[in-house]
């Protein structure tokens, strides 16, 4: 089993209008160098499986009812990963281990 692990720090935001299935997209990026990292997607409806753009650039794909959440992780929690297993295809939005009741600043 090989998991991609990449760690980001940006994102730029395409929420999309005019019909179609996806919503929107989360463009992943790290500041230093500036690199593209991965994607996160979100789907109106049916949410086709997870994918590999590049050798280890994962494309994570949500319901377009999971985006407050992941949106809400994005604004309040550091450092921010993309994460996937290349074998199986799962994948996850993950932060690093943290103590309980820690806020950050």
């Amino acid at each position: 089993m090989a998991w991609i692990h990449n760690q980001f720090d940006r994102y730029l935001l395409s929420y999309r209008a005019g019909g179609g299935n996806l919503v929107a997209c989360l463009s992943c990026y790290t500041s230093s160098p500036w690199q593209y990292v991965g994607r996160l997607v979100f789907y109106a409806d049916h949410v086709p499986p997870n994918a590999t753009s590049g050798e280890n650039l994962p494309s994570l794909h949500f319901s377009a009812a999971q985006f407050n959440d992941v949106i809400d992780i994005l604004r309040y929690e550091k450092p921010l990963f993309l994460r996937m297993d290349t074998d199986t295809l799962s994948g996850d939005l993950a932060t690093s281990s943290e103590e309980i009741g820690e806020q950050e600043p």
